[in-house]
């Protein structure tokens, strides 16, 4: 099909994080919002089409993402380039790819272990790693001039201190845009299998090529101490769905992955408050709301870049009785600025657990 990129579409109105709350982020509405990564271009006619056509079915319950139809449109997509292989039994869904990477963290690793990444790094990774215990040791790549070229005596030490357990890879690379070649992904492996480190690799961009570099899975490479992560989210731009995928080839890896999915804590809760997150007192979590008003232990929210302005004395915002950060959350005269207006007590995102 023919798709149109010039067409011009106002989501203002839409509860758009990019459009609608760029003053709660920039302190002015008067400004051109470039930093989150969804795009002002319309869903496929494709995708609106699949759509329109399961919401004639008037009933929305419960329903299974475990079946061939899912799982094979999964490995269809990567079989397109004629070289890739998914197992459809790698497939797992999720509720995200941070979700997955966090999960995937905290199965093959413990507490004060550290997890290897390349600098520039997606923001996010930073709330991710040390908000879940783990020490952030971080390798710098090369300037844009020498094509964001990876240092590998650097990479080589990173990877052989004792406490390295994870190296968290984004193929295409985020920020930079580096496509990985087979070459480099396995001298990556290599080096990871060497030391026993486990690779993820956040492959979400996988669709978007700047380049002549082709994209190529590391599951090609490897399937052993590999998971990679991904979503169709960026390529046909529905991140509002909620919705992503992992390709987990190790088999014991896999279940115990599913079990954290389904039978621990609820995803959204340890997405955003990680293993060390209270059950009792006030554990208030949705996405917004949670975001907004740093429902995070002191490294979480500061790392997310939501400042938590609990007392001293609680290490948990909001979860011994201290609510002084829940304004916009809890109702009128609490204190936080940085809730959106559906944040508001019984708006579309509240949600109290525990």
């Amino acid at each position: 099909m023919r798709y149109d990129f010039d067409r011009v579409i106002d989501r203002m109105g839409t509860y758009s994080t990019q459009w609608d709350y760029a003053a709660d982020r920039f302190g002015s509405a008067d400004v051109l919002p470039f930093s989150i990564s969804d795009t002002d271009f319309a869903v496929p006619d494709e995708v609106m089409d699949a759509l329109r056509a399961r919401m004639e079915h008037p009933i929305f319950g419960y329903t299974r993402w475990n079946h061939s139809d899912y799982k094979g449109s999964v490995a269809g997509w990567f079989a397109r380039d004629g070289a890739s292989h998914v197992d459809m039994d790698w497939v797992v869904y999720s509720p995200s790819v941070i979700f997955s990477a966090a999960t995937v963290i905290r199965l093959v690793s413990e507490p004060n272990d550290a997890v290897v990444t390349l600098t520039p790094m997606y923001d996010a990774f930073y709330g991710l790693i040390e908000g879940n215990g783990r020490e952030l040791v971080a390798v710098a790549q090369a300037s844009a001039m020498d094509g964001y070229g990876l240092d590998w005596d650097a990479l080589e030490v990173a990877l052989a201190r004792p406490e390295a357990k994870v190296m968290l890879l984004t193929n295409p690379h985020n920020p930079t845009g580096k496509v990985f070649t087979a070459g480099e992904l396995a001298r990556i492996v290599e080096l990871c299998h060497a030391n026993g480190v486990f690779l993820i690799s956040d492959d979400i961009h996988r669709d978007m090529i700047l380049g002549e570099t082709p994209y190529t899975p590391v599951t090609n490479i490897t399937r052993e101490g590999v998971a990679l992560l991904c979503s169709a989210s960026k390529t046909f731009n529905t991140p509002g769905l909620i919705g992503s995928y992992a390709l987990i080839p190790d088999d014991d890896l896999r279940e115990r992955f599913l079990f954290e999915l389904k039978q621990k804590k609820r995803p959204v809760e340890r997405e955003y408050l990680g293993d060390d997150c209270p059950d009792g007192g006030v554990s208030l979590v949705l996405r917004v709301c949670g975001r907004a008003c740093g429902l995070y232990s002191r490294q979480h929210a500061g790392a997310q870049g939501f400042p938590c302005r609990q007392s001293a004395r609680d290490p948990l915002c909001g979860a011994a009785g201290d609510l002084s950060c829940l304004d916009g959350c809890l109702g009128p005269g609490v204190g936080c600025d940085r809730a959106p207006a559906p944040a508001r007590r019984g708006g579309p995102y509240w949600h109290h657990v525990g």
